[in-house]
């Protein structure tokens, strides 16, 4: 899937977390390259890197696809 808001708020992350593309892709079980075509929206995200994503930074995958700009999880 290829999503702007995944793309900008994947990217805003990495940044405000101070990570590298490389750390980021270890992360989340990608390359740096991997990452950066997400950033760029040239490569699909898969629900895997959604998932992971959202678990290491302790945000929902609502906020990560838009639907709210409410990053906390709702438990």
């Amino acid at each position: 899937m290829l999503h702007p808001v995944f793309s900008e708020r994947i990217m805003k992350l990495r940044k405000d977390n101070n990570l590298t593309l490389e750390k980021m892709g270890e992360i989340i079980g990608l390359t740096k390259s991997s990452v950066g075509n997400i950033e760029k929206m040239r490569k699909p995200v898969s629900l895997e890197v959604v998932y992971k994503t959202a678990e290491h930074f302790n945000v929902s995958i609502d906020y990560l696809l838009g639907r709210t700009d409410n990053p906390e999880l709702n438990k």
